[in-house]
């Protein structure tokens, strides 16, 4: 019997458990699940990505759309609240990164997947995305991500809460 099981461990060795560690089961009741889409057209580069996000509670892929037309649609529909854009993906223009971040219902934040050689970086950056990865994906470059994802979605919503904050269809004031 299970009473029976307890009993045969030296009191000095804590007790195996099913259950996580007290601080991660606190963590998890307190954080909300990441939606995430996934824009890219490289099919290894998305197995890759769902494989290695799929492993973490916190996280959902809700979309693996392949055109930029298709991020805006899934990201907005879907309700995301993080896109990982490539900048490779058919249609795709540099604004997509702040029209989502100033996506009217909520900041929708993005992190770039761009080849080492990708031109456009500093201009994505200045256009709000987050940070970035270094395609196609190694190990560290995964880790970099895993830490980038939930900082990205932070400061996205703590910049919508901000006083200074500005839609990207207000007047200008010259």
């Amino acid at each position: 019997s299970k009473a029976d099981m307890k009993r045969t461990f030296p009191p000095s060795r804590p007790q195996p458990s099913a259950l996580p560690p007290p601080q991660k089961q606190q963590r998890e009741k307190n954080m909300e699940r990441i939606k995430i889409v996934i824009g890219t057209k490289v099919w290894d580069d998305m197995q890759r990505l769902e494989r290695a996000l799929s492993e973490i509670p916190e996280l959902q892929i809700v979309a693996g759309p392949t055109t930029a037309s298709g991020v805006f649609t899934d990201a907005t529909e879907m309700e995301a609240d993080l896109v990982l854009l490539a900048p490779t993906l058919p249609g795709f223009r540099s604004e997509l990164v702040s029209e989502l971040l100033h996506y009217d219902e909520r900041p929708i934040a993005c992190i770039g997947l761009l080849s080492p050689l990708e031109s456009r970086t500093d201009e994505l950056l200045a256009l709000g995305m987050k940070g970035h990865v270094s395609m196609p994906l190694d190990d560290a470059q995964l880790r970099r991500l895993l830490e980038l994802i939930p900082n990205a979605v932070t400061q996205a919503r703590a910049e919508r809460a901000s006083s200074s904050y500005i839609p990207l269809d207000a007047p200008t004031l010259y």
